[in-house]
């Protein structure tokens, strides 16, 4: 058993540790360090009740600490763990700072400690990761979807919900020789908030999608947060890979200073890498060529998703996989819930659940998958959001806007003059306005370009709530036929 490996033991036992946020992946990471003998303690601002049903998961000789959360809590503490969510102008981020006390995220202790676990047994581990402020998600599913029908041993992990401590947890306490044989693939979802606390983390093969406006009620500016961005590539050296897209200046700029073998992808040109020629999909690597699939069988609709499956079906390639088992993928793979995903249709008239978008980049994404007359609704929380950028999309695709939640002013404002805007109270409200608005041929699209925490739990909520508002519409049509 791993479990039975004592050089991990050593590194963590009795060390303190203070996690921050009471989250999946607080709780993951507590569960973990305390397995490995550490002497933790975790901690959130909210209030129990609102914590409750993450709390439930800890283990209960880790102390508990809901509704403070203050600089006393980490005397004597050796290293604060962050969950992703946490600023980090947090008055106890702050004050670690000042005492020395090493600060690190979810993804970093993770690592730390399967790295060590592999090089203990000797388990070959390899490290995939992608971020971007858009598509991540898809792209990483699509990737481990194309390992697995490989028959490889992949675990998909960060920030798409199966914490990577989880992961972690599981091979120290579960790792026996017999399952240990095969390589493990990792592949990763990273958001900014996870990347800005890596400090060893080194990618076997990283991929930067795209940059565009988002968070920036977190960073100061978008330089920040591009910044963090290019931390996908810290660490890498000249035996690993890069996987860039071509088309997106910034995400060029970003990657100038990695010394991995960069690899490209395009829908415009050729390229070392992944582009389209004539209506297929190539992948040249150094001196061979190969003809993958027309890109309109892709499944997933829209110019954004061939960008995601030209980034795994790159990635995917450069570890082996076959060109059969990649295409497959690509063909079947039906896309994930809460992105552009299609709902329901009445009447003629379709409705989908783009939840997911909550930023002005994915909205335009999602807007250009549609010829025109889409009835958008969107607005939550605003993350100080540029929404004139839809100004012209919208112009050109939407009939008119539903507004809902604490942005619903400032979208108004920037969208007002150029397309009939009208206000809801609730979501429920929003789609029945959207439904009455609409005709035969028309697409009723959620898409927020906002985050959700205004009126619902996180963004899954607010798209499951859309879905069912939608399909009890549809039940009442048929009633009254």
């Amino acid at each position: 058993m791993l479990k039975d490996y004592n050089g991990i033991m050593r590194d963590y036992a009795g060390k303190k540790f203070h996690i921050v946020g009471i989250g999946r992946s607080g709780v993951a990471a507590a569960n973990l360090l305390h397995a490995l003998g550490a002497d933790v303690r975790i901690s959130d601002r909210s209030d129990s009740g609102r914590i409750a049903g993450y709390a439930d998961g800890i283990d209960r000789e880790v102390a508990v600490f809901a509704g403070r959360q203050d600089k006393s809590m980490i005397n004597d503490v050796e290293c604060l763990v962050l969950s992703p969510g946490v600023p980090p102008n947090a008055e106890i981020v702050s004050e670690a700072a000042q005492r020395s006390v090493e600060v690190i995220g979810e993804i970093e202790l993770s690592y730390r400690v399967i790295r060590k676990l592999s090089y203990e047994t000797g388990l070959d581990v390899r490290w995939y990761g992608i971020t971007g402020t858009n598509g991540k998600s898809t792209t990483v599913t699509l990737l481990h979807e194309m390992l697995c029908r490989d028959n490889r041993n992949s675990v998909l992990s960060g920030n798409i919900g199966y914490p990577l401590s989880a992961e972690a947890l599981r091979l120290f306490q579960t790792g026996e020789e017999a399952e240990i044989e095969t390589a493990l693939e990792i592949v990763l979802e990273l958001s900014s908030f996870q990347l800005e606390r890596i400090r060893d983390l080194r990618l076997d093969i990283s991929a930067l999608l795209n940059v565009t406006d988002d968070h920036l009620d977190r960073y100061n500016d978008m330089e920040q947060y591009s910044r963090a961005k290019a931390g996908i590539f810290m660490n890498q050296g000249a035996d690993n890979y890069a996987v860039i897209n071509a088309d997106d200046g910034l995400t060029m700029s970003l990657s100038q200073g990695c010394p991995a073998r960069k690899y490209y992808v395009s829908t415009m040109k050729e390229v070392k890498g992944a582009f389209v020629r004539d209506g297929y999909i190539f992948i040249k690597k150094d001196d061979s060529e190969e003809k993958l699939m027309k890109s309109s069988d892709i499944r997933i609709a829209g110019l954004h998703n061939l960008y995601n499956a030209l980034t795994a079906s790159l990635i995917a390639s450069l570890t082996g996989v076959s060109r059969e088992v990649i295409a497959d993928v690509l063909r079947e793979f039906p896309g994930l819930e809460h992105r552009l995903e299609f709902v329901t249709e009445i009447e003629g008239i379709r409705f989908y659940n783009d939840s997911k978008g909550t930023n002005a980049g994915a909205v335009i994404k999602s807007l250009e998958s549609f010829e025109g007359n889409v009835i958008l609704i969107a607005g939550g929380r605003d993350k100080d959001s540029n929404f004139l950028s839809l100004a012209p999309h919208v112009k050109e695709r939407v009939k008119k806007v539903i507004v809902i939640g604490e942005a619903a002013g400032k979208i108004r404002s920037a969208l007002g003059h150029i397309v009939p805007v009208e206000h809801a109270v609730t979501l429920k409200d929003a789609v029945k306005a959207a439904y009455d608005s609409a005709s035969s041929g028309d697409t009723v699209l959620l898409s927020p370009a906002c985050a959700s925490f205004d009126m619902f739990r996180d963004y899954e909520d607010r798209g499951t709530q859309f879905k069912c508002i939608a399909n009890e519409l549809l039940r009442g049509n048929e009633n009254n036929e």
